[in-house]
């Protein structure tokens, strides 16, 4: 759909700003990014993880998991150097998931507080910045119809704009 340059200014002013009010980035637009050093520093160790996991637990570490975390703890400590991508495989009911889900990440964020660590989760339906980025939409949309403008204009515009679902946009407004 051809809008008018009046309208274009208008619909694209009007979009800038909110993406300022809200903190949202569209295409084109996005704020420069502030990036932080994310090389590893030298790790100085205070409590060895063995320790924290009996702590946090409260029993005594068996001598696998004694060997497991002493492995964890020289991979943390040597990662400034090099990368450890060592696989572990064991027996069930051993602790590996105990102690490297959670201890492991607890004990490292305590040392390291910009310590980066990502943990794999089944996917789930729709992510939270699709969800944002239908929202907003759906308030420009509400926006625009606010301010005058056709539906179809709106509508045209959002979708082209955002790359929503032409029935997503006006979901929020019916």
């Amino acid at each position: 759909m051809a809008f008018s340059n009046e309208q274009l200014m208008e619909m694209i002013a009007l979009s800038l700003e909110m993406e300022r009010e809200r903190g949202f980035m569209s295409n084109g637009n996005a704020r420069e990014i502030a990036y932080i050093d994310l090389k590893p520093k030298p790790l100085i160790v205070q409590v060895s993880l063995v320790e924290y996991l009996e702590r946090i637990k409260r029993h005594k570490a068996d001598r696998w998991q004694i060997d497991f975390c002493n492995r964890l703890q020289t991979a943390a400590e040597n990662r400034h150097i090099e990368r450890d991508w060592t696989l572990y495989h064991a027996e069930a009911q051993l602790g590996k998931t105990t102690i490297l889900s959670q201890a492991f990440p607890a004990w490292l964020f305590g040392h390291d507080p910009l310590f980066r660590f990502a943990l794999a989760m089944q996917p789930v339906e729709v992510n939270d910045s699709e969800d944002r980025a239908v929202k907003f939409a759906q308030d420009l949309y509400a926006e625009l119809l606010k301010k005058g403008f056709a539906e179809t204009v709106a509508r045209s515009y959002v979708k082209e704009r955002y790359q929503v679902d032409e029935n997503l946009i006006s979901e929020s407004v019916n």
